[in-house]
Order: C-alpha cells, then sequence, then structure tokens
C-alpha cells in the first residue's frame, strides 16, 4: 500500500497539523512569528535539497520513529527515589520528540542550526540516530522497572 495513501486519512493528517503547529511553536522567539516562518521555510528547503523526496512525507515518518512512548516519573519509596515508568499520551509524545530535535541542534547563542536539524530529521527518518537510540535506552530501562508499577496504584 502507498504511503501517500496514509497521509489523506484523518487520523495521519491531524499527526501532520500537531507536527506543524508544535514545529513552529517552538521556533518562535521572543515572540517573532515571521522569524518562525522563516526558519521552517528554510528547514523544508534544506530537506529537499538533502532528500529530494517528499518533504511532509519524511517530516511525519521522522516524527513516528522518534516519539517517545515511555516517560519516567520519580517516586519515593522509604528514602529512596525510584524511577516509575508511565505510558504517555500521543499529543505530549509528539511535543517531547519535537523538543528533544530541538535541544539536539541549538546554537549556544539560542539560534537554531537547520543543517544539523535537517541531517538528525534525515537519521531518524533511516531510523538512526541519537533520539533513536535514546528512545531504545530508554525502552530497556522501562524493561527492567516495570516491576515498580505495581506500586504506582497504591
Amino acid at each position: 500500500m502507498n504511503i501517500l495513501y496514509y497521509l489523506k486519512l484523518k487520523y495521519y493528517n491531524n499527526i501532520f497539523h500537531l507536527l506543524h503547529k508544535k514545529l513552529i511553536g517552538k521556533l518562535i522567539k521572543k515572540g517573532k512569528k515571521i522569524y518562525a516562518w522563516k526558519n521552517y521555510l528554510e528547514l523544508r528547503i534544506l530537506l529537499k535539497k538533502k532528500t529530494k523526496k517528499d518533504i511532509n512525507l519524511i517530516l511525519l515518518i521522522a516524527l513516528l520513529n522518534s516519539l517517545m512512548k515511555i516517560k519516567f516519573i520519580k517516586k519515593r519509596f522509604g528514602s529512596i527515589k525510584k524511577d516509575i515508568p508511565i505510558i504517555l499520551r500521543f499529543e505530549k509524545s509528539i511535543n517531547d520528540a519535537l523538543s528533544l530535535w530541538l535541544k539536539n541542534v541549538i546554537k549556544k547563542r539560542g539560534g537554531i542550526n537547520l543543517k544539523k536539524l535537517v541531517l538528525l530529521i534525515c537519521a531518524s527518518y533511516k531510523f538512526r540516530g541519537p533520539i533513536i537510540s535514546q528512545n531504545y535506552q530508554l525502552y530497556k530501562k522501562a524493561i527492567v522497572n516495570r516491576v515498580l508499577l505495581n506500586f504506582i496504584k497504591k
């Protein structure tokens, strides 16, 4: 089945709308919406030059590959704090994935390195890169700590 077929479905259309809304919202610095749109359009141009494929499809697949499904909360048991895995809502996981994208590409003075962001998106598209490895480490940690899920109900 063609992947572009999924873009027309309502579920994936909502995901794509959330992606654009959150990404532009994260790019806004000090209320400068024009700056955010300029960076977003420049990101799309750089992605087109790098991959020569459909940009929307690349952004969507890279986002879906880099979603975090598990987050940890700290719970105190006596004098020891334990990390308890919890499952994230879908909107929250999209927000966290975009935060990780931007956290990895921010320059020292707060600017965004768009070339580095393009490389990170391409790596996530191919299911490689630092975000994918970090998600894998979180998944392994959640499997080790799954015994602690019984305590969260108490």
